[in-house]
């Protein structure tokens, strides 16, 4: 998919939705309700001037797999608010209308597009993002009103270019795996905005006018396709009088906040209830020197609101799957002013106003029932002869638009700018996924808008206990605008609570795992699901942490261990303690100390939690897996030539192979320190074995049968089987690092074997490193290189300060710098298991 793809369909939906669009509004009798006559629309010439604001958005989209195996997403959005101020033209060229140009034109807006093709030998993701607010003047000449006197039928044209281009920030990163990179960022420039053409239908009187325009076009598979939107509002303007709008806020405590400082909320414990509100009052004034007792009665004050959200529940998981399409915001009846409510509390007219001053009066309340919640509110008086005079917010009455914006945002926006300044993101778009903390594998985001981590999250359990047990915890949470998120479902409550702690302080994440089943479905785990007509990007998941006996294994068969989220089935833990029916621990991988220091091995269960998070984030281990043999002992009887110490073997009963172990700090053979032990145990393993068989007194280990003579050596042998820790492989690299293993007993000797005194002496066959309880570090870390440290590093020393061999090396090639993997955005590509950042890649 090429850039200029995606702006062709664009451009295509914008100049078929000009010339397609219906009538969308229509109001065709007279206040008597007598059928219209021709030349009823004549009242309309004597408007010299309207101000108004025009909106248009338009989506586009592809979501498809072709020929079964290569996927192709694509979504773009471009949005553009006009505000303009139209004035009446001569009627030289208008005979039979009545026509209204552009005087004053701005225009402020976005465009956000972003791409991924995937298959299996090809991968290349790209975004732009533009922004754009500027005073047009070149292309006004398309923004005009035109208004059939005959039959009131009205036009309107929106201009299609900026006067000056701004540029579209482009970034690409394609990879070619495994051997090729490319990642670029560029700038192009942007010269059109998304427009469109509205017809409607006028009343017999001046009064406002309303039209709206959509357009939707879907292929045939239904996996591609574009919709475009808009609405304009057109402001008829007295010179005699107006009407001012105050706003008064109150938070979700019932503490008053200004208009600038409100923000809705609503209410997790009871989504149906509102959760703070705004009261409005709208006041009758002069714009001359009138006294109060002088101004004009008024027949009504009207309030609206206009393009209120419909956004599924209250927040982005709360409640789950939610379907609901009432309006985010509504009007409610002041007791001090009586009036009447209209349809879903989007309207609301005071027949009966107070006085305020001696002024005309009304007052109403907007009830906010979602934290993400937007509207925009109209108020309107009309008086005794007629006229409708449009209020306008207290100070802003020379704005070119009377809609007053709820919350207080940008025209086109949904968050409030309150909390934009209060968190420093005011420069970013409301479709923004761009934190790039932590940095990770560079593929920037956690797959949650800027609106949707403004919207929040339901998050009111306590490590894992019901939702709503505690009403004082019943909360809600914000994403972090700077800080990648990443959400746990934790069912294991406190056992995982460390390993969950350990994880976040490693990866640099905004972790929240005070989650219930309510909050996050087990089994789809879906976090941003409510959602309609609001800033989205892509379906993110969070991760299941749940009690499974077998281990932990938490991965379909078909993904590779080095995940992301939504591929993550659950997370797998024993129980802490868990014994089986003979007393012995189930989760013996967890529980044996193999080669940790009794502190270290304290933590082993924690470092496991927080291992296994970090493989559903990205994070894979440091090379292939360690590998189990059997060392078993010959005793020196076997050999009948008068040794005193036997030999250490592997392999099978049937083809065996003779091995060397040795101290690694002296050089010493691992026989002659642990020799004479495993004699004596092969001795009293032959007298048992004599003893239950009844064979005759003297038979020795020789004496025995080879499958009997395999089984004593085994059952004697050291540990029963011991796991060879080999070079670049999963113990390798940075001993401090959580995802290094620590499991190894041996490893190989590479050269030759120095002893303490500092020869190097060569052993003439396989030959094995011992490693020494309790010098393995855990590691509760994440490394930024493959490079080897500790037992690992290459420089590597004694405690005497004499070199030592590093027991196994750095990570394998592209795997280590397990920072550098680290990717909670299910919106990134799919990668190969040991994918590693390359150098200087910022997608």
């Amino acid at each position: 998919m090429q850039i200029s793809r995606i702006k062709l369909v664009a451009l295509v939906a914008a100049v078929l939705s000009v010339y397609s669009l219906a009538p969308c509004f229509a109001q065709n009798r007279n206040d008597g309700g007598e059928p219209t006559r021709k030349m009823d629309w004549l009242i309309w010439d004597s408007v010299e001037r309207f101000t108004g604001q025009a909106t248009v958005q338009l989506n586009t989209w592809i979501d498809r797999v072709s020929h079964g195996y290569y996927k192709e997403k694509t979504s773009s959005k471009s949005y553009a608010t006009f505000h303009f101020e139209l004035v009446r033209e001569p009627q030289l060229y208008s005979r039979g209308h009545s026509r209204w140009i552009a005087g004053k034109v701005r225009v402020n807006g976005n465009e956000v597009s972003s791409s991924l093709d995937d298959s299996p030998t090809h991968r290349l993701a790209w975004s732009s993002q533009a922004a754009f607010d500027q005073t047009i003047v070149k292309d006004a000449v398309n923004l005009n009103l035109s208004l059939n006197h005959e039959t009131g039928e009205f036009q309107m044209g929106l201009p299609t270019r900026l006067d000056t281009p701004v540029p579209s920030h482009i970034k690409r990163s394609e990879w070619n795996p495994p051997e090729k990179t490319i990642n670029e960022e560029r700038t192009e420039l942007l010269y059109n905005t998304v427009s469109t053409l509205f017809n409607g239908q006028a009343p017999t009187k001046i009064g406002v006018l309303h039209a709206t325009s959509e357009q939707d076009y879907l292929e045939e598979d239904g996996r591609a396709g574009h919709r475009t939107t808009g609405s304009v509002v057109l402001v008829p303007e007295y010179s005699d009088f107006k009407v001012v709008v105050e706003l008064a806020g109150y938070d979700d405590k019932g503490k008053p906040v200004s208009y600038e400082k409100w923000r809705p909320f609503g209410s997790i414990k009871e989504p149906g209830k509102e959760g703070n509100y705004l009261d409005v009052k709208a006041v009758l004034q002069s714009k001359k020197d009138v006294k109060s007792a002088d101004l004009p009665k008024v027949k009504y004050f009207r309030f609206e609101l206009v393009n209120t959200s419909r956004e599924p529940g209250v927040a982005m998981n709360w409640p789950l799957n939610a379907e609901d399409k009432y309006p985010d915001m509504r009007l409610d009846v002041d007791p001090a002013s009586p009036g009447r409510p209209g349809k879903e509390g989007q309207s609301l007219e005071v027949s009966r106003p107070v006085k305020d001053k001696g002024r005309p009066a009304a007052m109403a309340r907007i009830d906010s029932f979602d934290f993400g919640g937007r509207t925009v509110l109209l108020v309107t008086a009309e008086l005794a002869d007629g006229r409708p005079i449009v209020g306008r917010l207290e100070g802003q009455e020379d704005t070119l638009y009377p809609g007053i914006l709820i919350p207080k945002r940008l025209p086109g926006r949904w968050i409030a700018e309150a909390w934009l300044t209060d968190n420093d993101v005011a420069k970013f778009s409301d479709e923004d996924d761009g934190e790039d903390e932590p940095s990770g594998d560079g593929y920037k985001g956690d797959g949650f808008t800027l609106y949707e981590e403004y919207r929040g999250f339901a998050m009111s359990g306590k490590d894992g206990t019901r939702a709503g047990s505690d009403p004082k915890r019943d909360r809600r949470v914000e994403g972090n605008p700077k800080r990648k998120d990443f959400f746990i479902l934790n069912l294991m409550r406190s056992d995982a609570l460390a390993g969950i702690r350990i994880f976040e302080k490693a990866t640099g994440l905004a972790v929240h795992s005070r989650l219930s089943k309510r909050e996050m479905s087990e089994k789809d785990r879906l976090m941003n699901g409510n959602r309609r007509e609001a800033p989205h990007r892509e379906e993110q998941h969070g991760v299941v942490i749940k009690f499974d006996d077998e281990g932990p294994a938490n991965f379909p068969i078909d993904y590779p261990l080095a995940s992301k989220p939504r591929n993550v089935k659950w997370i797998g833990m024993p129980h802490r303690n868990d014994l089986d029916e003979f007393g012995n621990k189930l989760n013996i991988g967890i529980s044996k100390p193999w080669n940790l220091p009794a502190g270290d091995f304290a933590r082993a269960y924690d470092r496991t939690v927080a291992h296994e998070l970090l493989h559903s984030v990205g994070a894979d281990h440091h090379g292939p897996t360690h590998w189990k043999e059997n060392f078993y002992y010959i005793p020196a009887a076997f050999y009948g030539d008068g040794r005193k110490m036997g030999q250490l073997v592997i392999g099978s009963s049937s083809k065996v192979r003779d091995v060397d172990v040795f101290e690694e700090a002296t050089g010493f053979n691992w026989l002659s320190k642990h020799g004479p032990d495993l004699e004596r145990k092969i001795e009293a393993a032959v007298a048992t074995e004599v003893r239950i068989g009844g064979l005759p007194p003297g038979t020795g280990y020789a004496d025995l049968a080879p499958y009997v003579q395999y089984r004593i050596s085994k059952t004697c042998g050291p540990h029963g089987g011991w796991l060879i820790g080999y070079e670049h492989g999963d113990a390798s690299g940075n001993e401090q690092c959580l995802m290094r293993y620590y499991f190894t007993n041996v490893y190989p000797v590479r050269g030759k074997v120095r002893t303490q005194s500092g020869l190097e002496v060569w052993t003439g066959g396989e030959s094995y490193y011992w490693v020494p309880p309790g010098t393995e570090d855990i590691g509760l870390e994440i490394c930024t290189s493959p490079k080897g440290t500790g037992v690992n590093a290459s420089d590597r020393k004694g405690n005497s300060g004499r070199p030592m061999q590093s027991r196994y090396g750095d990570a394998a090639e592209r795997f280590g710098n397990c920072d550098a993997q680290i990717c909670p955005n299910d919106a990134a590509p799919e990668r190969p298991r040991g994918w590693k950042r390359p150098k200087g890649l910022r997608q």
